[in-house]
């Protein structure tokens, strides 16, 4: 068993649990939004997809929990959360004459 403490950047709130070492992150992302979520972020229907980091380092979805390399086993995981929310722009809005893109290159 491992802890791990959630570390949202938008929030002071933290989000402490245990889990089996042989959680992956992917399964760490979906038991985040489906049972511990905090109220005051955004909605969890909105989120296209975390990233997790620990110690600097992005932590692949296959990635078990008990292969996360750390400087002391004996404390908890640090994870920080980055939330990638949905984005409102679809390839329909292209079709609209008033879309304009451009770009500078300096």
């Amino acid at each position: 068993m491992a802890n791990v403490s959630f570390i949202f950047a938008s929030s002071p709130r933290r989000v402490e649990n245990t889990f089996p070492n042989d959680f992956t992150v992917a399964d760490l992302k979906m038991h985040l939004l489906k049972e511990n979520w905090p109220a005051d972020l955004v909605e969890s229907e909105k989120v296209e997809r975390l990233r997790f980091f620990c110690m600097g380092k992005e932590l692949e979805d296959g990635l078990k929990l008990g292969n996360i390399s750390r400087p002391d086993n004996n404390i908890g995981i640090p994870i920080h959360v980055h939330i990638v929310k949905g984005s409102s722009f679809s390839m329909e809005s292209r079709e609209d004459p008033k879309w304009c893109c451009s770009c500078s290159i300096l």
